[in-house]
């Protein structure tokens, strides 16, 4: 039987329906700019043309999509059902990719993704730390690497100044030279060099080993505060956001539910946006509402990427509020892989201090603060970016962010010989007619 596109397969039997078409799955809408209010507010939409053109359609009344050129740009109304809610510009950036640049307000963008979502779009609500293969701007400009389009996407993604510059210096220093570099080495070696070999074999496993690291540079790590009620937890939040995130109050268990705002990590060069996580109080309660609230708070524990357990060192600390701690805090010397890392938060201390709970040096990196004062918040910046991993990469890092990369690099490890390597790093570069320098 011919390999015919209108079959739809049944089973072991195939049924013939013709002029069937197999369904397109809708295209990607996603926000290229923070999710926070500014001037400027921009949206891709990307994936098959057809799919693309038929979305915008919907919600640009008065433009035609199809008949756009690339590079071709309409003001137009954007409609939500049949209500208007901005008036911006229509950009078609390649044949597969449009941009909607409407005005930076957080309602705006919400409903712009409320009425593509209405028109089929699948919606993500985050700049994501790699789009879409079809959100690519750069394909049509000649003499470009894959490479050098991934570094533009991820200048373009990045959400702090140290992860600008990261992804900048990949452009020319960083994967690119490390990668021409090699092939450099192996461009007149035609023997399998069993030294050469094992080197690239390590160097790549480095680079890979590092790139849970370089993730959180385009992808907002979560920080989640937990503790017993009035160890200051919400004033910490506040302090870290540097704006009010929380609400803050001496009667046990006000926080009800998690809060969650977007804040800047600093230390030195390096600067990180990161996502603070608030919880409601820890501790033995028979309150129903309360005890949802741990509940939910512990589920928040279970997603974070570090955890800081706050604790009041001005005051002495309840035995069931100590054992319950103890049964979050890794065991000395025997932390849980799937554990997050965890920073003992003790907090007031600019009062005097009572007693911190026994055995949690050991368990845990410990920062005295006053959130009140703001004093010690620098150590702790410093000591989250350290649990982090992002404290060790440097501006000349070769660092990897797209699952090409990194499966070119896994593929690197298991080269065989030294034509499998060079052909792997010319791939790598994303260009094989690319000279070497």
């Amino acid at each position: 039987m011919h390999n015919d596109p209108n079959m739809v397969s049944a089973g072991p039997a195939a049924v013939e329906v013709r002029g069937a078409r197999p369904p397109r799955p809708g295209p990607t809408a996603v926000p290229l700019t923070p999710p926070q209010a500014g001037a400027i507010g921009v949206i891709a939409v990307c994936g098959d043309p057809e799919a693309s053109e038929r979305v915008v359609a919907r919600i640009c009344a008065q433009s035609d999509p199809k008949s756009m050129p690339i590079g071709g740009v309409h003001l137009c109304n954007f409609h939500h059902g049949n209500h208007v809610f901005d008036r911006g510009l229509l950009i078609r950036r390649n044949s597969a990719m449009f941009e909607l640049h409407l005005h930076g307000g957080t309602a705006v963008i919400d409903m712009a993704l409320a009425a593509l979502a209405q028109a089929g779009a699948n919606v993500a609500r985050d700049p994501p730390g790699e789009l879409p293969a079809a959100c690519n701007i750069w394909e049509n400009q000649a003499g470009q690497t894959v490479l050098f389009q991934e570094c533009m996407q991820a200048i373009c993604l990045a959400q702090s100044s140290f992860a600008l510059e990261i992804a900048a210096r990949q452009l020319t220093g960083g994967i690119t030279r490390w990668s021409t570099l090699w092939l450099t080495r192996l461009e007149n070696t035609v023997v399998a060099a069993v030294d050469l070999l094992w080197k690239i074999h390590t160097e790549s496993q480095w680079i890979l080993n590092g790139r849970p690291e370089a993730v959180y540079l385009w992808h907002k790590p979560r920080i989640v505060l937990f503790g017993p009620p009035n160890a200051g937890k919400s004033t910490l939040a506040n302090a870290l956001c540097g704006r009010s995130a929380s609400i803050i109050s001496d009667v046990p268990g006000t926080t009800r539910d998690w809060v969650d705002a977007n804040f800047i990590l600093t230390w030195g060069d390096v600067s990180l946006a990161a996502t603070l996580v608030d919880t409601a109080g820890i501790r033995e309660t028979s309150e129903a509402i309360e005890s949802e609230s741990i509940s939910r708070a512990r589920e928040q524990m279970e997603r974070a990427d570090v955890l800081l357990a706050v604790l009041d060192g001005a005051a002495p600390l309840d035995p069931s509020v100590e054992a319950q701690l103890h049964r979050v805090l890794p065991a000395p010397n025997d932390p849980s892989p799937c554990q997050p890392p965890m920073i003992l938060v003790v907090n007031k201390s600019d009062l005097p201090q009572r007693r911190r709970p026994a055995g949690a040096g050991a368990a845990a990196r410990t920062v005295s603060v006053s959130a009140l004062q703001g004093d010690g918040l620098p150590a702790l910046h410093q000591s989250i970016l350290q649990a982090l991993g992002i404290a060790r990469i440097g501006p000349a890092t070769p660092v990897v962010w797209t699952r090409r990369q990194r499966m070119l690099l896994e593929s690197l490890i298991l080269a065989v010989d030294i034509a499998a390597a060079r052909e792997f790093l010319r791939e790598l570069i994303g260009d094989d007619s690319r000279p070497v320098k």
